[in-house]
């Protein structure tokens, strides 16, 4: 399972009683409360037609986008965990990405100046 911390930076803030994740798995809360009239039921009996599809939760669903794909927090496809596992395995070669982007920015906001037109008389 992903930390919080990874959770939290790539939290949409999205929470629903029922979302999909990208995955195929269909996420729902436990309490029948904000459906449609029969969803409850007809969710419920997809837990038990098609288990691998359909996971209950005491709790609201909550989300994470990651690369414009959403994911449900605590899936079990885990997708968070490996997106977390890449970043840590791979965490000097990305910073070392980010800080060489950062140079190039820096140089090109040097580079860029307003020219006072009373100057250019």
């Amino acid at each position: 399972m992903a930390s919080r911390r990874f959770e939290e930076a790539f939290s949409d803030g999205a929470g629903s009683n029922r979302m999909q994740c990208s995955c195929g798995i269909t996420h729902f809360c436990s309490e029948d409360i904000n459906y449609e009239n029969g969803e409850y039921h007809e969710l419920v009996d997809n837990l038990v037609a098609y288990p691998d599809r359909y996971r209950m939760h005491d709790e609201g669903i909550s989300s994470m986008t990651i690369d414009g794909n959403v994911f449900i927090m605590g899936c079990d496809c885990q997708y968070s965990n490996k997106c977390e596992q890449f970043i840590l395995n791979n965490a000097k070669s990305i910073a070392q990405y980010l800080n060489s982007m950062a140079d190039d920015l820096e140089e090109e906001v040097k580079n860029m100046r307003v020219k006072d037109p009373k100057c250019e008389e």
